[in-house]
This record gives C-alpha cells, sequence and structure tokens, in this order.
C-alpha cells in the first residue's frame, strides 16, 4: 500500500486512538450555574469632582490567563484581585470603571477546566465594564465564548472581527459599549490585532476576518463621538508598541489606549494619549484618571500608571468570589487537578521540559501507528511551554501549568525544505526529536511526515494551511506527557537538558 493511500485508511480510527492511559480530562458541564451570591451594584456611589472637574478612574486587566490563585510567581488571585479593586474604587465609587483586554481564560488548570465560566462569574462579582476579546479566547472555538458571554453582565468586544458570512460584526460581540455614569458617557471600543491572528489556531478563526484596527476605531469612535460620549477608550488586545505605529500621524480622536499580549508593563504617548499596558497573570493592573472640564467638557489626563506593586498591601479574600470559586473546585478541579503522577528529580526548565515533550510526542505516535514513517517530532519552546517544573511531586496541574493550550498532536506531512526553514529559523525555539538520524538525508523537495502540534502545523505562520495535516491524533501534548509521567514514575531533569536526539541537522 502506498503511503498517502495508508495514511488514509488509518483517518477513521482517529475516534479510538487515544491510549488507555492518558488522564481523562473532566470538563464543566456546559450548563451547570453554580449559587451565586446576590448582584450588588458598585457603580452607583458618588463621582469625584472639584469645582472645575469630574473625575474617572479606569483600571485595565490584561493577559489575566486563569490564574485565579494566589501567591504562584507574585501573583495575587482572582479573590483577592477582587478586594484590590473595591479597595480602589472607595476613592471615586461612581466614576471607577474596570476592563478587561483579552486572554482572560486560557491557561491554568482552574480556569481551563471549567472553560472561563469560573472567571467569568469572578468579573461579574468584582463589576468589569467590559472584556476585548484575545486571542486565547478563540482556542476552545466561538462556542465556549458565547457560553461565557451569556453568563456575563458585561459586554464582550471585537469591533474588527467580522463574520465571513455576513461580512459583519461576529454576533457574539460587540464594537463598543457606552457606559453611564451621572451626567456623562463613556465609549469603549474594543479590537484585537489583526497581526496576531496566526497566534490562533487557525482552524477556529477560519469562518472570521480581522478588520484593520486603525480603520475601524476611527469609524467605531465617530459613532461614540455622535452618540454624546464624553470619553472614548480603546482598548485593544495588541501590543503597546505595535500600536504607537501603526497610531502616528493617524489624529484618532479617543482619549485613552489599554493594549495587551505581550506581557510585559509597557507605557508611552501618541498625540498626548497615553497608552498603557500590564503584564501577564494579574501581576499588575493599568491605571488612569482623567479629568472633564465642567464647562468646556474638556479632557486632559491627570494620572496613567500601572501598579506592579499588588503584594504591597495585604489584601483579603472576597467571600464571594471564594464561595463560587469553592462549587466549581469542589465538583470540576480538584479531581481532576490534583492527581499524582509522579516526580521529578532535579528542576525542569522550559528547553528541557519541551525535549522531554517531543521524545514522548515521538514514541507514543510510533505506539499507534507503528506503520507511519514518521520521521520527527518537533515544537516550539517559547509559547508552547509556559512554566517549570521544580524536583519533586507532580500532579496533573503542575502539567496544566506547563502545557495550559489544547494543543493536539498531529501528523502532518511537508516539504524537506519547509521543515529546514521553520527548524534553521527557530533553533533557540524548536525542540526536535528523532529516533534515528535517517532525516538528516532528506532532500529538500522530498515529502515526509513529522510529529507537531496542530497549532504549529496548521498556521500559515508556521507552515502552509491544514492541509498540511494527515493524522489528527485526538491526544493533546499535556495528556501525552502527563500519561508518560504516570508510566515512568520518575523524569530526571539531567536527561534532558541536552541530547543529541534533539539537535537539529540542516536538510541537505
Amino acid at each position: 500500500m502506498k503511503k498517502s493511500n495508508l495514511i488514509l485508511a488509518l483517518i477513521p480510527l482517529l475516534t479510538s486512538c487515544g491510549g488507555d492511559n492518558i488522564a481523562a480530562e473532566q470538563f464543566v458541564d456546559p450548563d451547570f450555574i453554580p449559587t451565586l451570591p446576590e448582584f450588588v451594584n458598585k457603580n452607583n456611589g458618588a463621582i469625584k469632582e472639584d469645582e472645575t472637574n469630574v473625575y474617572f478612574d479606569f483600571y485595565e486587566l490584561s493577559d489575566f490567563h486563569g490564574a485565579t490563585t494566589y501567591g504562584e510567581g507574585s501573583q495575587l488571585g482572582i479573590s483577592k484581585l477582587a478586594s484590590y479593586f473595591d479597595d480602589k474604587r472607595l476613592a471615586n465609587p461612581g466614576g471607577s470603571i474596570i476592563l478587561a483586554g483579552g486572554d482572560m481564560w486560557q491557561g491554568t488548570a482552574d480556569s481551563n477546566i471549567t472553560r472561563g465560566n469560573l472567571v467569568t462569574y469572578a468579573m461579574c462579582e468584582i463589576g468589569f465594564d467590559s472584556m476585548t476579546l484575545g486571542n486565547h479566547e478563540f482556542d476552545w472555538t466561538d462556542t465556549w465564548i458565547k457560553n461565557n458571554k451569556n453568563r456575563a453582565n458585561f459586554p464582550f468586544l471585537c469591533a474588527n472581527l467580522i463574520d465571513k458570512t455576513t461580512s459583519t460584526v461576529a454576533d457574539f460581540v460587540l464594537p463598543s459599549t457606552v457606559v453611564e455614569r451621572g451626567n456623562y458617557k463613556i465609549g469603549i471600543i474594543g479590537t484585537i490585532g489583526e497581526n496576531i491572528k496566526d497566534a490562533i489556531l487557525a482552524s477556529a478563526v477560519k469562518n472570521f476576518d480581522f478588520a484593520d484596527e486603525i480603520e475601524t476605531v476611527k469609524s467605531e469612535t465617530q459613532k461614540l463621538r455622535d452618540n454624546g460620549c464624553d470619553i472614548v477608550v480603546w482598548s485593544s488586545h495588541n501590543d503597546i508598541d505595535y500600536l504607537k505605529n501603526i497610531m502616528n500621524g493617524q489624529n484618532l480622536d479617543v482619549d485613552l489606549v489599554f493594549g495587551g499580549h505581550s506581557h510585559s508593563v509597557l507605557t508611552g504617548t501618541v498625540d498626548e494619549i497615553p497608552l498603557l499596558e500590564t503584564n501577564d497573570l494579574g501581576k499588575s493592573v493599568a491605571h488612569a484618571q482623567l479629568a472633564i472640564n465642567k464647562e468646556t467638557k474638556q479632557v486632559s489626563v491627570v494620572k496613567s500608571e500601572v501598579d506592579s506593586n499588588l503584594f504591597v498591601k495585604q489584601y483579603q479574600n472576597n467571600a464571594n468570589i471564594d464561595m463560587i470559586y469553592n462549587q466549581y473546585n469542589e465538583r470540576y478541579i480538584n479531581p481532576v487537578k490534583n492527581q499524582k503522577l509522579g516526580k521529578a528529580s532535579g528542576d525542569f526548565d522550559e528547553r528541557s521540559l519541551a525535549n522531554f515533550a517531543v521524545e514522548v510526542m515521538y514514541k507514543k505516535v510510533h505506539e499507534l501507528y507503528p506503520d507511519l514513517d514518521t520521521k520527527a517530532a518537533f515544537t516550539n519552546v517559547n509559547g508552547g511551554i509556559r512554566n517549570t517544573l521544580n524536583n519533586g511531586n507532580i500532579t496533573y496541574g503542575d502539567i496544566y501549568s506547563v502545557f495550559p493550550f489544547d494543543n493536539e498532536i498531529v501528523i502532518m506531512e511537508t516539504t524537506g525544505k519547509k521543515l529546514n526553514n521553520y527548524c534553521a529559523g527557530n533553533l533557540n525555539n524548536a525542540a526536535f526529536y528523532q529516533e534515528v538520524y535517517e532525516y538528516g538525508v532528506l532532500t529538500s523537495s522530498g515529502k515526509y511526515l513529522f510529529i507537531t502540534t496542530d497549532y504549529l502545523a496548521s498556521n500559515s505562520g508556521y507552515f502552509l494551511s491544514a492541509g498540511d495535516v494527515k493524522v489528527y491524533t485526538k491526544i493533546t501534548v499535556r495528556d501525552c506527557v502527563a500519561e508518560a509521567i504516570r508510566n515512568k514514575k520518575t523524569i530526571k531533569a539531567d536527561e534532558y537538558k541536552t541530547n543529541a536526539k534533539n539537535e537539529f541537522k540542516p536538510i541537505k
């Protein structure tokens, strides 16, 4: 049988191939609704003012990545963050506006297992006014965006997300929202960077286009101004440094810009408009105070800053957030997160974890598909590996923190040249494994089978298209690694810091 025919023959088997020992993930029932605390409107107090001005305080949290628990890597956790925002709101009860800049759900076992529902309900309790979609909101497809939207008491924004079938903004987001406080209207626009669409699994956004951010913001700002908005804020899930370039010379009629995506604390100005961006996991919060002159309606910037000292004050847990968390934890999170897998002998950094991952990916696929001539396995280090492992016991929650994304192992077919271009161009970010060195004599024009993730295989930023994927294994990298640890009992860090089988040899 020819290789191509063999591949086609194996595809129908995918629903049954998964391995008997892979950790059985349990996700939240999509219809589960926890018992919720009684809703309290936290935004109906007095607005800070003096004889000349009224003041509005804007706070934004971006790239939270489901960091619900306290203390891991200086993160405050969702319960103490609620107390942080309550504390900040005391200075301006009716004039505080809280925004989310995207990538709020995906990233930890707590949030992934609850498919963002836990974080969404916590955001409702905190009193968020809007959430801009980020690239990782699409990791579970728009099905779960809609599921969370139906639970939220605040709007999801993404003005430049265009449904290909209707040529209009996707039906699960709004282009903007208007927040009314006292006699004042505040317009908030949300967008996602069209330049980061390759950071999204291609299949998850195949039905959507990303319109130009600047033109979208210009159009939406005009609508908001025509609607009488006194302040317009642009919340973009895009790197501030990138936004500075595309904003330059555009004369945007916005008063404040929040960015995201880069996981970096960044500040700046363009045409006297302040730009702010936080790092990730709730370790900082962006804040700007704007003043509106009572007579002229002129808007001025009083302060713009990123608060990276959240740990300075000892915030207490919020009882209502804990009430929500405990219900999810008992029913869904704890049974999965605290599964004991084995032990780590020594500390694993991102590189050694990537080396371990490609080895077990390679061996698992060869076990399931022994007749397929797969040459090697590879994955990305930065972006693909999101944490380290310390010496000692390993739980499934630990592996979740390392591999938070549901990247599926696939078998792809590509030319030696494309593989060479990827690996040679990413020597510091590509982990590579092969059992033998045969691939080192592959030709540039020949087509070969390789093992990687659906993200790398199907995104145009790396390889051609989803057509390169010949077999979807239905196994996540995370579960493959978890199974290997369970079987090995102990994994030794020293064995994966350097490995001859992880050295990439250029294609001839």
